[in-house]
């Protein structure tokens, strides 16, 4: 499902509230974190963690719950904390990158580190900043 040198790119729109679905299928430290947001927070963490379960979980043929993540081993500092997002369920390794903008999201997968990005493109008054940055 996923060859040798390939990144697959997975995206999503979270619920403006968190639904029972979603957050049953978070870890025990994910609830923990859940409960320490703000209710729409929280609801963007819920959608995009459930659903990167779900989709790391079709990857590896895994139920999304019984997945164990964490970090690997930072290489500039040496500790887990700074360390990119893995899979820790076995099989080969399987490394991802979700980023959040606003309430979407983005997912990178791949058999080799990844990362990726997403910002929600706002719309500037061009007007507004021509006395700020141009002279006369």
């Amino acid at each position: 499902m996923l060859a040798e040198g390939e990144l697959h790119i997975w995206q999503g729109t979270a619920p403006r509230e968190t639904t029972y679905a979603d957050w049953a299928m978070l870890s025990k430290e994910e609830h923990s974190r859940w409960l320490r947001m703000r209710p729409v927070v929280a609801a963007r963490f819920a959608a995009s963690h459930a659903a990167v379960r779900k989709i790391l979980g079709r990857y590896l043929h895994a139920p999304p719950i019984a997945l164990r993540m964490g970090r690997a081993t930072c290489a500039a500092c040496g500790r887990t904390a700074g360390g990119r997002p893995v899979v820790h369920t076995a099989g080969a390794p399987l490394w991802f990158s979700l980023s959040h903008s606003g309430p979407h999201w983005l997912l990178a997968v791949s058999r080799h580190l990844v990362g990726a990005d997403i910002e929600v493109v706002r719309p500037v008054d061009i007007e507004a900043l021509e006395p700020l940055a141009l002279s006369e």
